[in-house]
């Protein structure tokens, strides 16, 4: 816990990792950016920031002998097709999972979604984030809940 998260991943400070920081990095700088665009500031405050750099993370790839078990250990199983898509094409979860939003207020919801696939976000992360209320974005919050069998405003099975 002295680095802020409960869950042991390393952090670049009190509580954020590495790649939360830099991607809200990105997500500021680019604000700016437009700002200026939009002539609201006469230049990017970022622009003179380092943007972290997230530390190369050792990469050690299964043999093939180890895909093969693993596959035949999850055959049958929900996660066998994103395991065989994962192993063979190298894609990473939040390329797996991805993110498919329908209807009239998708673009309500796309920024939650998005924001928890590029943070890696636990269901506990994001049941803990603060939502207003009332908002579309509050079913995010509702699904993570549902997930972990603590839905608050859908009744239980």
């Amino acid at each position: 816990m002295a680095s802020g998260r409960k869950d042991g991943k390393k952090t670049a400070g009190p509580g954020l990792s590495t790649a939360s920081v830099s991607y809200a990095y990105r997500v500021l700088h680019k604000a700016l950016k437009q700002a200026v665009e939009w002539q609201l500031l006469p230049r990017n405050p970022a622009d003179h920031v380092k943007a972290p750099r997230e530390k190369a993370k050792p990469v050690a790839p299964l043999t093939a002998e180890q895909v093969t078990r693993l596959l035949d250990a999850l055959r049958g199983t929900y996660v066998y097709l994103p395991a065989l898509l994962a192993v063979h094409t190298g894609m990473r979860l939040g390329e797996i999972l991805g993110l498919h939003i329908v209807g009239p207020h998708a673009s309500d919801l796309i920024l939650e979604g998005t924001l928890a696939i590029n943070l890696e976000a636990t269901l506990e992360e994001i049941d803990t984030t603060i939502h207003a209320h009332p908002t579309l974005g509050e079913a995010i919050v509702e699904a993570a809940l549902a997930a972990q069998g603590r839905a608050l405003h859908v009744p239980a099975k």
